[in-house]
């Protein structure tokens, strides 16, 4: 991978595709735009025990971690892991085309 200099002395990539440097900024231009003035709702698990020991359920911008003791219930983890994250997405996840 080739980096050029640009004006202001910042490296960028110059095989990096323009649509995605683009789809990037405007991302990135989103998410400064919502702020983080006020908290988000908590993701609710949706077992009252659990989300009562969460205090009401996961935190949104925050990291969690999910993990398993044994490699045999890494399927199980993955799949809870991603029906989480599908819960907390205001719309449905969209793929980036060229």
């Amino acid at each position: 991978m080739q980096v050029t200099k640009r004006e202001g002395g910042c490296e960028q990539p110059s095989s990096m595709p323009s649509w995605t440097r683009e789809a990037l900024r405007q991302a990135i231009r989103q998410v400064e735009a919502a702020g983080l003035s006020e908290p988000k709702p908590a993701v609710s698990i949706g077992i009252e025990p659990i989300d009562a020991a969460l205090q009401g359920g996961l935190c949104r911008g925050a990291l969690h971690e999910v993990a398993t003791e044994r490699e045999a219930d890494l399927a199980a983890a993955t799949g809870f892991a991603l029906a989480l994250a599908s819960q907390s997405c205001p719309q449905p996840l969209q793929r980036m085309h060229a």
